[in-house]
């Protein structure tokens, strides 16, 4: 009973390792993610400078006049309005991702923290040769015993 008892404190520590390695990959990758979403705001943004700058260079033109509808000076002015009131709301989600991203980070942390103290307390009550429900101290050397000859 207690040789099980023992493989399953084991084995719950080694789960919790894995765990703790399955969390720092997550963190990884998820910085990766961040790292790739900012490059990729970051190429929109330059694109978006591109485009004002067109709108800027298409101005002096008064001669540009057109009868399609959807590439109209006014039609490009109201894109470009939206375009701003969109990358505002933009700007104040990605502060609220952000922030929750934090607060997601900092609760791996913590939980990381928990596990460690687990593993803490368990090698102190139990030795760090041991994941089993008795403390070294506790053990007793089996002893042979030593065998009486019978008499016949």
């Amino acid at each position: 009973m207690h040789r099980l008892a023992i493989e399953l404190c084991r084995l719950t520590i080694e789960l919790c390792r894995l765990t703790i390695e399955l969390h720092r990959l997550t963190i990884e990758l998820h910085r990766l993610a961040i790292e790739l979403c900012r490059l990729a705001i970051e190429l929109c943004r330059l694109a978006i400078e591109l485009c004002r700058l067109t709108i800027e260079l298409c101005r002096p033109i008064n001669s540009y006049d057109t009868t399609r509808s959807d590439a109209s000076v006014d039609k490009l002015q109201q894109a470009y309005q939206a375009m701003l009131a969109q990358q505002q709301t933009e700007t104040e989600k990605l502060t609220l991702y952000r922030a929750a991203a934090d607060a997601a980070r900092l609760a791996e942390w913590e939980f990381d923290n928990t596990v460690l103290a687990m593993k803490e307390v368990i090698r102190g009550q139990y030795g760090s040769d041991s994941v089993g429900l008795k403390k070294k101290s506790d053990r007793r050397c089996y002893k042979r015993k030593k065998s009486v000859a019978i008499a016949t």
